[in-house]
């Protein structure tokens, strides 16, 4: 798992700004952050148990980490875009990337109602799968917009319409996975 950084972050950096084959350039930097999340996870978990004070320093760190993300992937980057495999500065995007998974471990970890909910653990259990098949759900919408309204959806930039597309998404993938799963456990026997 250790190795495999080193080589993401190579490939990152060589192939990122490339438009490969089926988005296929964008695999490196995810699989980084996916690796980059269960390692701080382990970390999190060997470590947090033995950190006195801990409450104190969570206090400080959350608010520390809110603002790194903030400044560098907001305020000294550009726009970054997964699709358009468009990350601008590679520093600052690490950066915020690894403030962003280390808030969200902390939330995650201290907020009880976030870490036994149902609903959030089921779709971190499909985590992968939701993230390999998005872009393919939102291409296919990009494609029914412009059939039926002669416009892409993805040139109207709109909270809500990010977040009813998000919704919608992954409650479709989560039912995709759901069937494959009957079929499956049917066909096992």
């Amino acid at each position: 798992k250790y190795l495999c950084i080193p080589i993401l972050l190579v490939l990152w950096i060589f192939i990122s700004g490339n438009n490969v084959f089926l988005k296929l350039n964008i695999v490196p930097v995810c699989l980084l952050f996916y690796i980059l999340g269960n390692i701080f996870n382990q970390i999190y978990d060997r470590y947090s148990k033995t950190i006195n004070n801990k409450h104190k320093i969570l206090f400080l760190v959350v608010p520390l980490l809110i603002c790194i993300n903030i400044l560098f992937g907001i305020v000294l980057n550009k726009r970054i875009t997964f699709t358009g495999a468009d990350f601008g500065n590679v520093f600052y995007c690490g950066l915020a990337a690894i403030s962003g998974i280390l808030f969200y471990l902390i939330l995650f970890q201290k907020v009880r109602f976030l870490r036994t909910n149902r609903i959030l653990m089921y779709m971190g259990k499909n985590s992968l799968i939701i993230m390999a098949t998005q872009y393919w759900l939102f291409t296919i919408y990009d494609v029914i917009s412009e059939r039926l309204f002669g416009a892409s959806i993805w040139h109207y930039r709109n909270t809500f319409k990010a977040l009813i597309v998000c919704i919608v998404t992954i409650i479709f993938i989560c039912a995709i996975i759901e069937f494959f799963r009957k079929i499956s456990v049917g066909n096992s026997y």
